[in-house]
């Protein structure tokens, strides 16, 4: 075989793979496509959690909850007063 044969085998392989390559390429495509949908449903889930947790932040800073939180402490600390009050009077 002359150098032009072998030139033509040479260009025959390279042909073949690219071919190859390509008829690798959609299942790369759809594996890319398949982790995507997956990251988009995770972004998704974790945006309706942020709306969650916004909305319960708000409920906790209104002013009827923190009062709650007041006369519960007031409540706790006026018991730990008069257990001192008792413990240390006697």
């Amino acid at each position: 075989m002359g150098w032009g044969a072998n030139r033509l085998i040479e260009l025959e392989q390279e042909r073949e793979r690219k071919q190859e390559k390509l008829l690798e390429l959609p299942i790369t495509v759809e594996s890319h496509g398949k982790l995507l949908r997956e990251l988009e449903d995770r972004i998704l889930s974790s945006e309706e959690m942020i709306e969650e947790l916004l909305l319960a932040h708000e409920a906790s800073q209104r002013w009827k909850a923190r009062l709650r939180e007041y006369v519960l402490g007031g409540l706790v600390g006026a018991v730990i007063s008069l257990a001192f009050a008792f413990a240390f009077s006697s």
